[in-house]
């Protein structure tokens, strides 16, 4: 796991503690409400908190090599990640949903996509199945 001196995990836990937030909208602002559960949207701390929760999430994932070498890679920008595979057992292998959902991410199958980058004009793209989940295969 992460490394994360005790402090900086209070100053986190103190700041987001009693967290409160309005919504405007068209029709004038909600009542001020309390956020029990996740960051207010645009806070500063999501990012710095969510590259966290990936970095531990991706620990233990077996990335060795370069990027002419690797049989898998992943890139990541704010909260989207791609994985690169070069063989489906490869893709299986990586796919993070088991580490990532006890870190408390919930991996949404309904935006999660699937595909598949060949020359080969035969293949029949189907549906992919990872750990009982079936993610949607596009072209």
């Amino acid at each position: 796991m992460l490394k994360i001196l005790t402090k900086l995990i209070r100053l986190v836990k103190t700041t987001l503690t009693n967290s409160r937030a309005v919504v405007e909208a068209y029709q004038g602002r909600t009542d001020v409400f309390n956020i029990n559960n996740g960051l207010r949207q645009g806070d500063a701390l999501m990012t710095v908190l969510f590259n966290l929760m990936l970095e531990a999430a991706l620990l233990k994932t077996d990335l060795r090599g370069n990027m002419s070498t690797r049989t898998k890679q992943l890139c990541a920008y704010a909260d989207d990640v791609v994985i690169i595979a070069q063989m489906q057992k490869a893709l299986k292998e990586i796919f993070i949903t088991q580490k990532a959902e006890k870190l408390g991410f919930i991996i949404n199958t309904n935006k999660t996509k699937y595909m598949q980058v060949t020359r080969k004009t035969n293949i029949i793209k189907q549906d992919i199945e990872v750990i009982g989940k079936s993610y949607e295969v596009v072209n």
